[in-house]
């Protein structure tokens, strides 16, 4: 017999709130802040969802040292790196203060997004390995 992950899942009694698609990007647009941490088990090795859904969002992104999106965001361009609570607040509140500074790495992120990531490139590009790839 198949056990059901939710019928054992204490998580799901905390996750009743939560959002989604059009409402979570109408959210994170109220706050303009977003700070993202990877899961351990992905830290350094991928990029969460959040990241892509912050930048399309036009969101300051604050997210944690990870190798593998210093490989496509650049610190300080298109998000801020920070590498403990302590940085993490202190860099949060030089950029509460220097706004003209954060209104030009989140840009610089949105249009990164735009002209990389949105899912019509994304698909375009999928297409074309589907193509490279038919025998």
């Amino acid at each position: 017999m198949k056990k059901n992950f939710t019928n054992f899942n204490t998580l799901k009694n905390f996750n009743s709130k939560e959002i989604f698609g059009k409402t979570w990007i109408l959210e994170m647009e109220k706050h303009q802040i977003v700070i993202n941490v990877h899961s351990g088990f992905d830290q350094n090795n991928n990029i969460n969802s959040r990241v892509f859904e912050a930048l399309s969002a036009g969101c300051l992104l604050f997210c944690e040292e990870n190798k593998f999106m210093k490989k496509f965001f650049l610190e300080n361009k298109h998000v801020v790196y920070f590498n403990s609570k302590n940085d993490l607040k202190k860099k949060i509140d030089y950029y509460l203060l220097n706004t003209k500074a954060a209104y030009k790495i989140a840009k610089n992120g949105n249009q990164l997004f735009i002209k990389k990531h949105q899912s019509k490139v994304r698909i375009k590009e999928f297409k074309k390995i589907i193509k490279s790839i038919r025998i």
